[in-house]
């Protein structure tokens, strides 16, 4: 959905962190990310300021099982509506 909306995305800053719980959280291994994303809209051609942005991807024999996004959506929810009309 991103690429049909900005063009130039990209991540100027970032953290990442892999963490591995022990037997009282069932062996759970997550990689963690922490930063800010950004892009240029296809439609204005503005410029969004960088948006935090939190995701947790969720390892089960080296593979991503499952990954949870954390951001404001709403300048992707004006984005979005404004690309309907």
């Amino acid at each position: 959905m991103h690429h049909k909306l900005y063009n130039n995305i990209n991540m100027p800053m970032n953290f990442i962190e892999t963490t591995f719980y022990d037997e009282n959280n069932n062996n759970q291994v997550w990689s963690h990310l922490w930063g800010w994303w950004k892009g240029t809209s296809k439609r204005t051609g503005e410029t969004d300021t960088p948006n935090p942005v939190n995701v947790s991807f969720k390892w089960v024999d080296g593979k991503i099982v499952s990954a949870s996004w954390i951001f404001d959506p709403t300048r992707l929810n004006k984005e979005i509506a404004a690309s309907q009309k």
